[in-house]
C-alpha cells in the first residue's frame, strides 16, 4: 500500500515541551527539529578576533527590531574576524529539509570603511575558519560570500545595488544555500552556493565594521524557519515491469527514494543528493519534487556514448522565479574541464534552451521560444545524442537540433539540474542508440564519425 507524503510547516516553536516532542518525532516522521523563535532566550553572541582587531560585539532587541553593534576584521580568507548572534539548526533529510533565515536590514550606521557589511549567515560550526554562507549588504551591494572547506579561502558572488531597508532571506536546501531579496512584494534570486555542511550548522545575523570602531546595524522581524517535505521509502514497492535489452536507465521514483542499494538499470543511485522529496499524487503516482532546490545530481555510467534520455516534468503555475528545470545529457566531471556536460530544458516557461557546461562555464548553444509549459500539466523533454549531434524534443516535436564542433562531449552519464523552481520529475528513461557507422568506436576515439569503427 502507498502511503501519501507528510508535509509538515514548522514556524516560532519556543515551548522546551514541544521542541522536545518534534525532536523525538523526528527519527520517526522524518520532520526536522523545531526552530525556536529569534529572541534572546535562544541565541547566542560568538566574537572572532583577526587581523589585529580584537573584535567587540553585543545585540539588543526591541520588540521585533533587533540591533547588533560591532566591529571585527572581515569575514573573509581563512578566518574570520566579526560578530555573530546565531543559534542551531538541524536539515536531517538533505534536500528535503528546508531552513530559511529571513529579515530586514533596516540600516547599517557609523560605517567608516567600505567593506564593513552585516547580514544574515549559515556557518557550519562556531570556528572561527568554518565553512559558511553569509548574504550581506556591503557598499551598496548585496553580496553571497561563501567558504566551502574549513579552513579554506573565501569567495564572493555580486548581486543587485540596493537601498535600505532591505528585506532578505537566505536558504538552505540540502547542500544548496541561496540568497533572495524582495523587489516590488516578490522575492528574486540574486545567487546561489553548493556547500556540503552536515547537518547541524549555526544560523542568525552577522556584522563587522572593517574598523576597530563599531557599526550599528538595526534588524526588523527575524524569522528562522524549518519545513520538511520527507517520505521514508517504500520498502515493500518492487519493480516487476521487464527491462528492455536497450534500456540503459529506468527512474520512476515508485520506491520512494534515489539512493537505496543495489544499484540496478530500473534502480539508479543518484549521486550529489542523499534524499529526495519524493511526492505522491492522488493516484498514487510518485515523482520527485523540487521545490528551489538548485544544483546538480547525476545517474548512470560516464562511459555512455550515444543514447537518447526523456523525462516527464510539471511545472506548479503558482511558483515564481526562473523555473528552470534541465535534463543533462553526456555528464562527466574531469579534473581538465570540470563538470562537462549538455544541457535540455525548460527556463521561464516560455523558452527551451541547449547549453554547453565546459571549463566551470554555460554557454547556450541553441534555444528557442515554446508555448508557456507553467500550466501545470506534465510535458515531455527528450534529447538525443548520436556523435556530435543533439536533437531536442518538447512533447514529442523536435524543437532545437545542433552539431557541435568544437569540443563536443561525446560520452557521459544522465543528471537533472533545476533552478529557482517549483517542478515535479517522473519517468526518466535512457535508450541506448545505435549508429551503424562509427559505433562506440568513434565517440571514444573522439572523432571520424563519417567513417566506420575498423575491424578488429
Amino acid at each position: 500500500m502507498k502511503k501519501p507524503a507528510l508535509p509538515m510547516k514548522l514556524s516560532r516553536l519556543g515551548m522546551i515541551l514541544l521542541a522536545s516532542l518534534m525532536a523525538m518525532l523526528a527519527g520517526v516522521n522524518g520532520l526536522p527539529a523545531a526552530y525556536a523563535s529569534f529572541t534572546p532566550q535562544n541565541w547566542t553572541v560568538t566574537t572572532y578576533d583577526a587581523q589585529g582587531i580584537e573584535t567587540e560585539g553585543g545585540v539588543t532587541q526591541n520588540g521585533s527590531t533587533t540591533t547588533l553593534t560591532t566591529n571585527g576584521w572581515n569575514v573573509w580568507g581563512a578566518a574570520d574576524g566579526f560578530t555573530l548572534v546565531s543559534q542551531p539548526v538541524e536539515s536531517l533529510y538533505g534536500e528535503c529539509s528546508t531552513v530559511t533565515i529571513s529579515a530586514t536590514l533596516n540600516s547599517v550606521d557609523d560605517i567608516e570603511n567600505v567593506n564593513a557589511a552585516a547580514g544574515l549567515m549559515f556557518r557550519g560550526s562556531q570556528a572561527a575558519d568554518s565553512k559558511n554562507v553569509m548574504l550581506r549588504m556591503q557598499n551598496g551591494s548585496l553580496l553571497l560570500t561563501y567558504r566551502t572547506e574549513d579552513g579554506g579561502s573565501t569567495a564572493y558572488k555580486r548581486g543587485a545595488s540596493l537601498s535600505f531597508p532591505v528585506e532578505m532571506k537566505l536558504v538552505r536546501q540540502g547542500n544548496a544555500f541561496t540568497g533572495y531579496y524582495k523587489k516590488d512584494g516578490a522575492w528574486v534570486l540574486s545567487n546561489y552556493v553548493n556547500i556540503d555542511m552536515g547537518t547541524t550548522i549555526e544560523a542568525g545575523i552577522a556584522g563587522y565594521s572593517a574598523v576597530a570602531n563599531p557599526i550599528t546595524a538595526e534588524f526588523q522581524d527575524i524569522v528562522i524557519d524549518g519545513e520538511s517535505n520527507y517520505t521514508p521509502p517504500d520498502g515493500d514497492y518492487t519493480d516487476t515491469e521487464p527491462v528492455a535489452a536497450d534500456t540503459l536507465l529506468r527512474e520512476r521514483f515508485e520506491d520512494g527514494s534515489v539512493s537505496n542499494e543495489p544499484e540496478a538499470v530500473n534502480n539508479p543511485v543518484w549521486r550529489g543528493v542523499t534524499s529526495a522529496c519524493i511526492n505522491q499524487d492522488a493516484d498514487g503516482n510518485r515523482s520527485w519534487q523540487r521545490n528551489g532546490a538548485n544544483g546538480l545530481a547525476f545517474a548512470g555510467d560516464k562511459t555512455w556514448t550515444d543514447y537518447e534520455v526523456s523525462m516527464d516534468v510539471q511545472f506548479d503555475p503558482s511558483g515564481s522565479g526562473g523555473n528552470l528545470a534541465e535534463l543533462l545529457v553526456r555528464a562527466r566531471d574531469t579534473k581538465l574541464y570540470g563538470n562537462f556536460y549538455y544541457a535540455v530544458g525548460c527556463m521561464n516557461g516560455t523558452e527551451l534552451v541547449l547549453e554547453k557546461s565546459f571549463a566551470g562555464s554555460a554557454s547556450t548553444l541553441k534555444k528557442v521560444s515554446i508555448d508557456n509549459v507553467l500550466d501545470g500539466e506534465w510535458h515531455t523533454i527528450k534529447a538525443k545524442v548520436l556523435d556530435n549531434t543533439i536533437e531536442v524534443y518538447l512533447d514529442g516535436q523536435l524543437m532545437i537540433q545542433a552539431t557541435d564542433s568544437t569540443l563536443p562531449n561525446l560520452v557521459g552519464s544522465v543528471g537533472i539540474r533545476t533552478e529557482d523552481s517549483k517542478v515535479k520529475l517522473d519517468n526518466l528513461i535512457v535508450t541506448k542508440l545505435d549508429d551503424p557507422l562509427g559505433g562506440d568506436y568513434d565517440n571514444e576515439a573522439g572523432g571520424d564519425f563519417d567513417q566506420p569503427a575498423p575491424m578488429e
